[in-house]
C-alpha cells in the first residue's frame, strides 16, 4: 500500500507450493475533525499467492489501529485458520464480531479456494485485554490449538482462567468436530436468534416450522463441550440465564435437518 507501514506476520505453504500470508495493512492517515487528531487505519489481512508469486486473493478486515492477523495455519484440505487482534467494530467477511472496547482476539477459518469466511468469532471474553498470537491445526482430526496473552480473568467457552501476573499466557484446544458442523454459524438463513447477544431469553424465529418438528435442541460451548440438551418447546424460546458470559453454539436436529447457530450470552 505505497509508503505506508505494512507487516507480514505469518506465512505458510500448502502441498502445491501456494503461499499464504497474514499480517496488517496500514491505510492512509487522515485528519478527524470530530476527534481533532490524525487517525491511521490498520486492517488485518490474509492473502494467497501461487507458487509463481501471482496473487490469487487478498482479504482485509476491520478499520482500527489495533487490527492484525498474527498467525495462520492450514488444515489437511488447505483451508486457512487465522488468529489475531481487533478493537472497536470488526467484521470478518460477512460475520460481525462483538464490539470491543479493549483489544480482543479473533479466530477465523477461510476457504483456500477463494478466501471466503467459513467461521469467525471473538476468542476469549475479558473485561480487559486479550491478544491471540499462535494457532495450529492437528492434521489428523482437525482440532485447533491457540495461544496468546490476556489481562485479568478471561473466559473461553465454559472455562475461566484467572490472572497470575500482569500479562498471562493462554493455551486453548478447540474441538473442530463441532465447529466444522457450523460453517454458517452466523449467517444461516433458515433460523434467526433474537436478541443476540442476549442475557435471559432467546427467541428462535423461522419461516420453516418443519425445522422444529420433533427437534432436539443442544447448546455447546465454543470449544465443543455439550452444555444442555432437550426437546424443542412449542414457544421456541430458550432460557440462557444460567450460562456464563461468552459464545455458544445452538444446534437443532430432527430426522431430516440439522441447523447450527452462534449466539452470545451477555
Amino acid at each position: 500500500t505505497g509508503n505506508n507501514l505494512d507487516c507480514g506476520s505469518s506465512v505458510k505453504l500448502d502441498a502445491n507450493g501456494n503461499v499464504f500470508v497474514g499480517g496488517s495493512l496500514i491505510d492512509t492517515t487522515y485528519y478527524d475533525a470530530n476527534l481533532n487528531l490524525l487517525v491511521t487505519k490498520q486492517f488485518a489481512f490474509v492473502a494467497k499467492y501461487s507458487n509463481t508469486g501471482n496473487q490469487l486473493w487478498l482479504k482485509k478486515y476491520g478499520n482500527d489501529a489495533k487490527d492484525n492477523t498474527n498467525a495462520i495455519a492450514l488444515d489437511a484440505n488447505g483451508d486457512v485458520y487465522a488468529i489475531g487482534n481487533y478493537k472497536g467494530q470488526f467484521s470478518f467477511g460477512n460475520i460481525t464480531l462483538p464490539n470491543a472496547s479493549f483489544t480482543s482476539a479473533f479466530v477465523a477459518k477461510l476457504s483456500s479456494a477463494n478466501g471466503s469466511t467459513l467461521f469467525a468469532y471473538q476468542h476469549g471474553v475479558s473485561a480487559s485485554e486479550v491478544e491471540g498470537w499462535g494457532i495450529s491445526v492437528n492434521q489428523q482430526n482437525g482440532n485447533i490449538y491457540t495461544s496468546g496473552i490476556y489481562r485479568g480473568s478471561c473466559t473461553f467457552g465454559p472455562n475461566t482462567i484467572n490472572p497470575q501476573g500482569v500479562w498471562d499466557i493462554f493455551v486453548v484446544l478447540l474441538n473442530n468436530n463441532v465447529i466444522q458442523s457450523t460453517n454458517d454459524l452466523t449467517n444461516n438463513e433458515s433460523i434467526q436468534l433474537y436478541p443476540n447477544p442476549a442475557n435471559q431469553l432467546i427467541s428462535i424465529i423461522s419461516s420453516n416450522e418443519v425445522a422444529f418438528s420433533n427437534a432436539i435442541v443442544t447448546i455447546y460451548s465454543i470449544d465443543g463441550n455439550r452444555i444442555s440438551q432437550r426437546r424443542f418447546s412449542a414457544n421456541h424460546t430458550l432460557d440462557i440465564s444460567n450460562l456464563k458470559s461468552g459464545h455458544y453454539i445452538l444446534e437443532i436436529v430432527n430426522d431430516t435437518k440439522r441447523i447450527s447457530k452462534l449466539f452470545t450470552k451477555k
